[in-house]
Order: structure tokens, then C-alpha cells, then sequence
């Protein structure tokens, strides 16, 4: 069965852009994605996606971008329908978003710009457990903690 997925809307919940004057870090990226059901049969979810780099000598800057996405599913869809198409196609509509945002912001940085490749997200989510991507814990709590 198919499963019709709408996308509502994204929101910014976190962008950071933080300049070290010594960096000491090796660049490393950090990919962050949970999926928030808001009711049992699934019909409403948020999910969260984000990407921390860490500064280097090269890029001094630590940045950070999380985002939700609002998204409805049609009714009567089965639940482990639903479970795999949030395991990749959330993300993949999510990213983008943020590869733009953090396009923009280092582009107003005349001695750093960052342009964030494409990634193939079937390969990030492929060895992701559901209990890693699927989360019991209330999304509200999940935002204020970030």
C-alpha cells in the first residue's frame, strides 16, 4: 500500500555560526534526524533534522542547524507504512532546507562559505535502528533541550 505523505511546513529551531579564535577540532559532521508521532495512527508527525560541523583551521566556525518538519499522512494508513517512508522521505525533503540555510548564512561571510553537497540519505538511515529514528519521548521536551 502507499502511503501519501503532505508536507506542511519546516520551522528553524536552531542555527548556530560560531567563530574560535584556536579551533581545535578536525571538521567532523555530526547528522542528527528523529521522528516525533503526534498521535497513534500517525496521521500528524514532526520530525526533527539537523547537522553540526566542527571547526577547523581551514573553517573556524562551528555550525549547527536543526529544523522540524510539520507533516500529514493520509488516513488509513497502515503504521509500517508510514515507518518506512519516515525512515527516508522526511529526510530527504528536510535536508535541503538546511543545506540552503547554511548556504545562506556562510555566504555573509566574506572569508567563509560553506556549500553542503547532497547526500544519499537511504545510505545515512540504512544501519539506523528504529528506536534511534522513532522517538517515545515529547517533542516539545526533545526542542526545549536542544
Amino acid at each position: 500500500m502507499s502511503v501519501a505523505l503532505k508536507f506542511m511546513n519546516y520551522e528553524i529551531l536552531k542555527l548556530d555560526f560560531v567563530k574560535h579564535i584556536e579551533p581545535a577540532g578536525d571538521g567532523s559532521v555530526q547528522v542528527l534526524y528523529k521522528v516525533f508521532p503526534r498521535n497513534a495512527q500517525m496521521s500528524e508527525v514532526y520530525a526533527v533534522e539537523g547537522i553540526r560541523i566542527e571547526a577547523t583551521d581551514k573553517c573556524p566556525y562551528d555550525i549547527e542547524c536543526v529544523i522540524s518538519g510539520h507533516f500529514k499522512v493520509q488516513s488509513g494508513s497502515k503504521k509500517e507504512d508510514v515507518l518506512k517512508m519516515f525512515r527516508v522521505n522526511a529526510a530527504a525533503i528536510l535536508f535541503p532546507y538546511i543545506r540552503a540555510l547554511i548556504s545562506f548564512v556562510t555566504s555573509q561571510n566574506p572569508t567563509t562559505r560553506i556549500i553542503l553537497p547532497p547526500i544519499n540519505i537511504n545510505a545515512l538511515m540504512k544501519d539506523k535502528k528504529d528506536e534511534e529514528i522513532f522517538e517515545e519521548r515529547n517533542y516539545e521536551d526533545f526542542i526545549a533541550a536542544l
